[in-house]
């Protein structure tokens, strides 16, 4: 667990010198003291929070024998230490965090849960750095193009489908490397024994003003890419002359969300690249895919599917399976389908979250 000075490394077990203990502050417990932007009220509610956790003398100690009784409870695992550590903290926090708004919201005869809405409001529209799912659910629906771009198995693809829908129908393609133009666009088809022009998902969505999602952009041919060039221009001066003459600007409502399982700056053309301006990489797995998980399976969910080597990589898809699995044949056979040489490891990990 690092100080400020250096990493500190425990053998299991150990209580750790006072002096390694993490420091907390009202910040770090994610309460700010700025609260601009806000009703007075409601200003009054969060300082008054903020003025709490000041006031709070935080047990930090506590981290020590929370880690420590895991430790104990699994037999001192090797390496677990730090992980365990990391957990205790955010448990603290998060606990420290509620008795402060319950003391608030009794204090105003309100409901905890009005204050944690306030409170909520005020960190987003105080804070200087946003997690990704707040950038998507902030953007998505509301700009014409964004791209989505990160590990497979985040929920890119999910929320490009879902997020701020209203309603309004979506079309979806998947792009290949061997995906022509004429999928995106449309083309002529036998249709009551004769030809006809079909519309394509991309033409479909100009047509109608809704959304358009084009996943693995990556992965886009070149006679693709030269398509979407055109099919993402600028919307004031977009415009395609389809094969069957007719001509089409894009109707108002359309907007564009791509994912990307690559690097836009390393894996896409600079052409290509510059016409998304929102740009979000995703370093976390959705709130809602992890939320469906068991409470002691979300936090190792969490953190093992967004690591940047395949290989160790454990996808929200795969836990899962393993949530499923684990309630008919049972944690270990369930854990043997899944994560075969790993299964051990996994399962001493999900100890360690139970203890």
């Amino acid at each position: 667990m690092p100080d400020d000075d250096s990493t500190v490394r425990r053998s299991p077990g150990s209580m750790p010198e006072k002096s390694s203990l993490p420091h907390f502050s009202p910040q770090s417990l994610g309460v700010l003291p700025i609260s601009s932007g806000l009703p007075p009220t409601d200003a009054i509610l969060v300082q008054e929070i903020f003025a709490e956790l000041q006031n709070t003398s935080v047990p930090k100690e506590a981290i020590a024998l929370l880690a420590r009784t895991a430790w104990e409870a699994l037999g001192q695992p090797t390496g677990a230490d730090e992980q365990l550590w990391l957990d205790a903290e955010a448990h603290l926090k998060a606990q420290y965090e509620d008795d402060a708004m319950a003391k608030v919201a009794s204090k105003h005869g309100k409901k905890v849960e009005e204050v944690r809405a306030i409170h909520k409001e005020a960190k987003f529209k105080t804070k200087d750095k946003y997690s990704c799912w707040e950038l998507v659910d902030a953007v998505v629906g509301k700009c014409d193009r964004v791209l989505l771009w990160g590990v497979s198995g985040t929920g890119k693809s999910w929320a490009a489908r879902r997020n701020n829908l209203n309603g309004h129908p979506v079309f979806s393609v998947s792009l290949t490397d061997d995906t022509p133009a004429a999928e995106l666009r449309g083309h002529y088809g036998i249709v009551d024994g004769s030809y006809k022009w079909l519309d394509g998902p991309c033409t479909l969505a100009w047509r109608k003003g809704c959304r358009c999602v084009l996943n693995e952009l990556e992965k886009a041919s070149g006679d693709a890419q030269t398509y979407l060039l055109g099919f993402l221009d600028d919307f004031e001066i977009a415009q395609q002359t389809l094969p069957n003459n007719e001509t089409l600007t894009p109707t108002k409502g359309f907007h564009v969300v791509a994912t990307m399982n690559g690097h836009p700056e390393q894996d896409l053309l600079p052409a290509l690249r510059d016409r998304f301006p929102v740009c979000i990489h995703i370093d976390e797995v959705a709130p809602p895919a992890l939320a469906k998980l068991p409470k002691e399976i979300q936090g190792i969910a969490k953190n093992s599917g967004i690591i940047d080597a395949a290989q160790r990589r454990i996808s929200i898809r795969v836990w899962n399976e393993f949530a499923h699995l684990r309630d008919q044949i049972g944690d270990s056979m369930a854990a043997a389908c899944l994560f075969g040489e790993r299964a051990t490891t996994v399962l001493d990990h999900l100890k360690i979250k139970k203890a």
